[in-house]
């Protein structure tokens, strides 16, 4: 009687030790996948380095936005997101002027606003 359901509760646990074990996925990594990753990394840290500057806090903090919280944000953004800030930052003009300063910043202020941290621009 007690074998038995020894032999039950062994056979139970074997069960469920059995259901719990996950298969592993292995995948060849290409080269264009570390390309990319790489990329969005280079973009996050040019990102990040505008947000670094002073005038840039400055004119955050005149807008009413914590820059670390600016910088938590940039950094959870996904490559494509990072690929549309560069290429939005890439059609501002030239230099390191304060139209250039304030375009970071309104493109920095529009991703806040679409992923609904902030809400500057209303919309009807």
């Amino acid at each position: 009687m007690i074998k038995k359901g020894i032999a039950c509760a062994l056979a139970l646990h074997m069960g469920a030790f059995g259901l719990a074990v996950s298969s592993a996925q292995a995948a060849t990594v290409s080269t264009q996948m570390q390309l990319s990753a790489a990329q969005g990394q280079g973009l996050r840290d040019q990102v990040l380095q505008a947000l670094a500057r002073d005038d840039v806090q400055q004119q955050l903090i005149a807008r009413g936005v914590n820059p670390a919280e600016a910088r938590q944000r940039v950094a959870s953004l996904s490559d494509s997101e990072l690929a549309e800030l560069q290429q939005r930052m890439d059609q501002l003009p030239a230099g390191s002027g304060a139209l250039a300063v304030v375009g970071v910043v309104a493109i920095v202020l529009l991703v806040l606003d679409l992923a609904g941290i902030l809400h500057i621009f209303h919309r009807r």
